[in-house]
């Protein structure tokens, strides 16, 4: 029986995660995970989230902050990161770009779906030293 080509592509796909989170993990990468309390709406946890992001990369002298571009939240993000700024006198710059714009975000998408995954999928991520999580 002959198999389609995608069929034989989904069954190497745990495969093929593993290989790109490899290859992040070679690059020297790192990425942070901001985790809001449980319980709270997702809006207000995307809040505190983004407010405490901003405040660490201000204090590691960090130049821009790229967040991927989420029309519906755009302007949620944008009134926090204002205030944020304004309080802070910091001189982060932050954007919204889509992910074709910035190849880096690849990275916090596989991060994210790995931590979503939970498991294996967890563990494998801090075993290539990608991931500090942060608690709110």
């Amino acid at each position: 029986m002959d198999r389609h080509p995608s069929s034989t592509q989904l069954g190497t796909c745990s495969t093929r995660k593993k290989q790109i989170l490899d290859a992040i993990g070679a690059t020297g990468a790192t990425a942070r995970i901001y985790v809001g309390p449980s319980g709270l709406r997702e809006l207000d946890a995307r809040r505190l989230c983004l407010e405490r992001l901003f405040a660490d990369l201000t204090a590691m002298g960090s130049r821009k902050l790229v967040i991927e571009l989420d029309e519906s939240l755009v302007d949620h993000d944008r009134r926090w990161l204002f205030a944020a700024k304004r309080v802070s006198n910091s001189d982060l710059e932050y954007d919204h770009l889509r992910a074709h714009e910035e190849c880096l975000l690849w990275i916090a998408d596989a991060v994210a779906w790995c931590w979503a995954a939970k498991g294996s999928w967890r563990e494998r991520i801090r075993k290539i030293g990608v991931v500090e999580v942060t608690d709110l």
